[in-house]
């Protein structure tokens, strides 16, 4: 019995030996070869200027109207409300020395009514506002690079940089700057029918 576990050891000992050959032969072949894949001569950058695309792309001068204009109406709402408090207010000072205990409780408690809802619609209301603002930044930034993926592929492009003022990119050579054919691709995109 000692002699067949002796045996079954020997045999485990020598699988995971051959099991670590194999494994970390097979692994510096593939990093090599995933390495060489990318050669400087194979390997081109170029960059687009963020401030450039953010005044010139279509869809984010689109979705900054739709934006603004919803914030227009959030504020003029939120005014209509605040508007009704005031004119509330002014109210019960007017009254407020002619009214009964009963009714100044009563007009106070729908002032404090009118106020809280005032502030609990403005807080949902902005952070609304902020959901929407990030939700559709983030579907224009993905129509964005799914974009760039296809231009990288037809480009020969390996990387894609996005410049703007704070960027640290400390030297670009404009040769390399792509702004102009991306904007007016992306809007040409942008502006295809849906099918």
């Amino acid at each position: 019995m000692k002699n067949i576990l002796l045996a079954v050891n020997a045999v485990l000992v020598i699988a995971v030996a051959v099991l670590f050959y194999l494994y970390f032969s097979q692994s510096r072949e593939i990093h090599s070869k995933s390495f060489n894949a990318v050669t400087p001569a194979n390997f081109k950058v170029a960059y687009f200027d963020l401030d450039s695309l953010n005044s010139q792309y279509s869809g984010l001068k689109e979705m900054r109207q739709y934006l603004n204009s919803r914030d227009t109406m959030i504020g003029k709402q939120l005014a209509q409300m605040r508007d009704q408090y005031i004119n509330k207010v002014k109210q019960y000072q007017q009254k407020g020395p002619s009214l009964s205990q009963q009714e100044q409780s009563t007009y106070e408690q729908e002032l404090m009514r009118m106020k809280n809802e005032y502030e609990t619609t403005e807080q949902q209301k902005r952070q609304e506002q902020q959901a929407e603002y990030v939700r559709r930044t983030q579907e224009i930034k993905l129509k964005i690079q799914d974009f760039l993926k296809d231009y990288c592929r037809q480009k020969g492009l390996s990387f894609v940089f996005a410049s703007d003022e704070m960027d640290n990119l400390y030297y670009k050579d404009s040769a390399y700057n792509v702004t102009s054919e991306v904007v007016k691709l992306l809007n040409e995109q942008y502006q295809k029918p849906l099918k």
